[in-house]
């Protein structure tokens, strides 16, 4: 039987390479976000996720963040916002908020293009 080779597992990202992965993802947001998939398109997305992971790398000390790294980061991040809404609007906006992606749910909106009139303004009914 063959043995199981066990995968090297990073550590996960800090608070400050999760805010220039934000600035960054900011930055390059309508090439990431374009719904084009031209092959010049296609360039421009890999170039902006290589720029974003060198900015994170620069203000890493010790661990080298792929572009890969990088777009599973923000994905996982998106994902983890979304759901965390869903279940807000589900049970009526109560109860406490069980992920930390809402540490940085201000930036990840900006980002989305979410604003006030899509989540409402806080104390109107």
């Amino acid at each position: 039987m063959a043995e199981k080779i066990k995968r090297e597992r990073k550590p996960n990202f800090s608070d400050t390479e999760t805010r220039f992965l934000l600035e960054g993802v900011m930055s390059e947001k309508d090439i990431i976000h374009s719904k084009l998939q031209s092959t010049v398109t296609l360039r421009m997305k890999k170039e902006a996720w290589a720029k974003i992971a060198a900015g994170v790398n620069s203000r890493s000390s010790s661990v080298v963040r792929t572009e890969d790294d990088c777009k599973k980061k923000w994905k996982d991040m998106k994902s983890a916002m979304l759901k965390e809404k869903v279940e807000k609007k589900r049970t009526g906006g109560g109860g406490p908020i069980k992920s930390p992606v809402w540490m940085y749910g201000d930036m990840i909106g900006a980002i989305m293009g979410e604003s006030s009139a899509v989540d409402g303004i806080e104390g109107m009914l």
